[in-house]
């Protein structure tokens, strides 16, 4: 029967010690994330660079055969960069870095850009997981396309005259920064009445015109044998594209002065024409040239004027006239133009219309002459174009703790110092939402920022209850309309800015502890033990752990973690010895850093008393006299049960040893697993 209880007792010791079907039910997939930086790169359309992606495994758990993809609205060229990038292990709660050998596209618009990183990976079990996720650059843009323009139309006379073979010499600038290719012109307005092709075509091909670059295109024609005096009209078709394929279509008009039979001898010429190489909207220009009387006759009056498109005004008289103007003598004449601030950045045509009659003539008699002009624009030049920027942001310190609301604080500058902004949609964007805001939606409308003007806006946001502790990245989108109400610019381009904000979120590290475990006495010269287990009760893991006793003399007063994983236990045990009698004071030190660096320092504090140690003599009867005055019986001979209760005793002891050797067997085995790892 003792037998049996004693079994029984052992049975139910060893249970509760180890128990059975609680196995852990963990789950084995790993978590890829992007480390942004601090700084969102900024690149150059039609360069090359590198696009470094750091990524992380926010898991326990180890990555295979990981493959990175590029996708989505980038700007990098499809054609010549490869998106696919492979990392073969990724170990938990480790970071590595992936270069992308990248070439912006040379149209890409300058903007933030926001596109998609997609993961597909296995763990070490095989099994395949997916994830996307978002990656900012910001691209600068200096680069034009191909502006092809028709600089002049020339013939080797200053008129062509009846039945004489001459040829047109046509000038193109490409005043763009990019080549253009398979440029065809096509030349109509040809007839029997003033000007024909002499043996030629129409349709004519330049193989490439590059940025900066003129070319000249030439036609053979024969004026008609009854053409009459005018000035006539031939129109060009042009049709190209750039070295990326993008398709260009223009139409210009070029005149030829032809004198036909019924003219006098009146002869009058446009010369040494001057315009600006480039124009910049809302800046007033001059046109100026020579109106020369090469006839025998004088002229008594030569009448002027310019032709502009729409897109330019006057800012004086459009008619200039001359009167009485010598044989040979020449006459200085300027217009004053403005290119509109909406102006696009491309190449105009204008002209130069001068109607003279000689000395006795009848108006019947008037003649006219015609010269071209091109007037080429960059819209993109000055300060008129409104521009909004984040100038600054604050939220409240180095970081914001996750579950909890902040308030953002946004200064948006206007950097225009002539155009006003109004109608102003600003919209937030985080990855993950993140960031949500608060009793608001995630935009919000700004009636009106003045040209140099700074507006404050105030947004309280809240950061997700589970995000990781890293720097998130904020977009910002601006979309607006300049003071005269226009949604687009000179390109046709809607005025819109975006910007990203970096901003840092923390979790609330918990570290919790259970009952100090320390004797109630003890005695001199006695090794003792004090023991505690701590826990992890926040939601990210606490790095360079480590936990440090204080007070007592001990050979392992020292216990060092490591990262601490999010709801993960762990137990401390060091054995201490008292040299000396008395009650004293000791206190165990935990530290502790989160994933933004900041330390805490959480104490324990006990109190231990030690007493002198008893001394037993041969018999087990304690020495020090009191056995002469109070002579001990004899202890009676061991019960059944009372072997029992010693066996169970003895066995818990030696389980507890057991225990506890094999987890510090286990910890140091996994710190030096984590050491190689390193």
């Amino acid at each position: 029967m003792n037998k049996r209880i004693f079994l029984l007792v052992v049975i139910l010791i060893l249970n509760s010690i180890f128990p059975f079907g609680m196995a852990g039910t963990d789950s084995d997939e790993p978590r890829i994330v992007i480390i942004y930086p601090e700084e969102i790169q900024v690149m150059r359309a039609g360069e090359k660079n590198v696009l470094s992606i750091e990524v992380r495994n926010e898991s326990s758990h180890t990555t295979l055969d990981m493959t990175m993809k590029i996708a989505g609205e980038h700007p990098f060229r499809s054609d010549v960069n490869n998106f696919i990038k492979q990392v073969y292990t990724l170990n938990s709660y480790k970071n590595t870095k992936v270069d992308f050998n990248v070439e912006i596209s040379p149209t890409a618009k300058a903007k933030l850009y926001e596109f998609d990183v997609e993961f597909a990976y296995k763990n070490v079990y095989g099994n395949a997981f997916s994830e996307v996720r978002k990656m900012y650059i910001k691209v600068e843009n200096d680069n034009k396309e191909p502006i092809l323009g028709v600089y002049s139309a020339e013939t080797s006379y200053d008129k062509v005259t009846p039945g004489v073979e001459d040829a047109i010499k046509l000038k193109f600038i490409n005043t763009g920064t990019m080549s253009a290719k398979d440029v065809n012109v096509k030349i109509s307005g040809f007839g029997l009445e003033n000007l024909m092709l002499n043996k030629d075509v129409d349709t004519k091909k330049l193989t490439e015109i590059k940025a900066g670059e003129t070319q000249f295109l030439y036609y053979n024609i024969i004026c008609a044998p009854k053409a009459k005096t005018g000035v006539y009209p031939y129109k060009l078709n042009l049709e190209y594209i750039d070295e990326y394929g993008g398709t260009y279509k223009k139409e210009f008009e070029i005149y030829i002065s032809v004198e036909g039979n019924d003219t006098s001898g009146a002869k009058l010429t446009i010369q040494n024409i001057k315009v600006p190489d480039v124009i910049v909207p809302k800046q007033p220009f001059e046109v100026t040239l020579e109106l020369v009387n090469e006839g025998n006759v004088l002229l008594e009056k030569a009448e002027a004027g310019i032709e502009y498109p729409t897109d330019f005004t006057s800012q004086g008289t459009s008619k200039k006239v001359v009167k009485n103007l010598k044989p040979g003598a020449k006459s200085i004449v300027t217009f004053l133009l403005m290119a509109k601030s909406d102006a696009k950045s491309d190449s105009y045509s204008g002209y130069i219309n001068v109607k003279f009659l000689a000395d006795g003539d009848s108006e019947e008699n008037a003649q006219t002459i015609q010269e071209y002009v091109g007037l080429v624009v960059d819209g993109s030049s000055g300060s008129t174009k409104p521009k909004l920027i984040i100038e600054n942001y604050e939220y409240g310190g180095e970081h914001v703790l996750a579950g909890e609301s902040y308030d953002l604080k946004l200064f948006i500058k206007n950097t225009s110092t002539s155009s006003d902004t109004k109608n102003i949609k600003v919209t937030l964007t985080s990855e993950e939402n993140v960031f949500t805001p608060m009793d608001s939606s995630n935009s919000f409308f700004i009636t009106k920022i003045g040209a140099g003007e700074i507006y404050e806006h105030n947004i309280q946001l809240k950061t997700k209850i589970d995000a990781a502790v890293k720097i998130y990245p904020l977009a910002i989108k601006m979309v607006y309309e300049d003071g005269k109400g226009n949604a687009y610019d000179a390109q046709e381009k809607p005025f819109e800015e975006s910007e990203s904000l970096s901003i840092a979120v923390a979790q609330p590290v918990r570290l919790e502890t259970a009952e100090l475990i320390i004797p109630f006495e003890n005695y001199v010269g006695q090794p003792f033990y004090i023991e505690q287990e701590f826990y992890n009760m926040g939601k990210s893991i606490m790095y360079n752990t480590m936990v440090k006793l204080e007070g007592p003399e001990s050979s392992s007063s020292s216990y060092f973690v490591g990262n601490f994983e999010a709801g993960r236990s762990e137990y401390y045990s060091a054995e201490a010895i008292a040299n000396e009698e008395g009650t004293f004071e000791g206190k165990l030190i935990y530290t502790f850093e989160d994933a933004l660096g900041n330390v805490s320092i959480h104490e324990v504090p006990f109190s231990y008393t030690v007493v002198a140690a008893p001394v037993f003599d041969e018999y087990g009867n304690m020495n020090g006299g009191m056995g002469e005055e109070f002579p001990m019986e004899e202890p009676p001979s061991s019960s059944p049960v009372s072997k029992i209760i010693i066996g169970v005793v003895a066995l818990l002891l030696l389980v507890g040893v057991f225990i506890f050797r094999k987890k510090r067997k286990k910890r140091k085995l996994a710190m030096e697993l984590e050491a190689l790892d390193e």
